[in-house]
């Protein structure tokens, strides 16, 4: 109780709060927001890593983890009629749509992967690539 860090805020519930009405904390405040209204590209940055926090969830739909776990599952059927086999037997995946269309999607199981438990390969239209997993967690490559 007498540790003078904890005088201010004894349960460190506000340790946030507290950071930032030090001076330093409140400088740094002060210099991102004067970034954010006077550099060019700043605001930009900043809105698109928070919609991109904001819309992770919404990156891959449930129907496209589905098919992914499918593919994981069993290599040798497609996940829905639209699926096409494309590439060779060993190292190919499913595809779908049209590259002229910029419909164009991909699947292709990637059990083996040392650097990541079992996961099936999805690339979206816009050429974003994404792992699905069993559990149907999912992460941008």
């Amino acid at each position: 109780m007498n540790n003078p860090v904890n005088l201010g805020d004894p349960s460190g519930e506000f340790v946030a709060a507290a950071a930032l009405a030090t001076p330093p904390g409140l400088i740094a405040a002060c210099a991102v927001g004067i970034a954010y209204v006077a550099i060019p590209g700043f605001r930009d940055i900043v809105n698109q890593g928070a919609s991109t926090l904001l819309n992770s969830t919404k990156a891959v739909s449930d129907d496209i983890i589905d098919a992914g776990i499918k593919v994981l599952n069993d290599p040798n059927t497609a996940p829905g009629n639209d699926w096409k086999w494309k590439g060779p037997e060993d190292k190919g995946g499913y595809s779908r749509g049209s590259s002229e269309q910029g419909t164009k999607e991909s699947l292709r199981s990637d059990p083996n992967n040392p650097a990541h438990p079992p996961h099936t390969d999805y690339t979206n239209p816009k050429g974003q690539g994404y792992r699905i997993f069993e559990d149907g967690t999912f992460e941008a490559k």
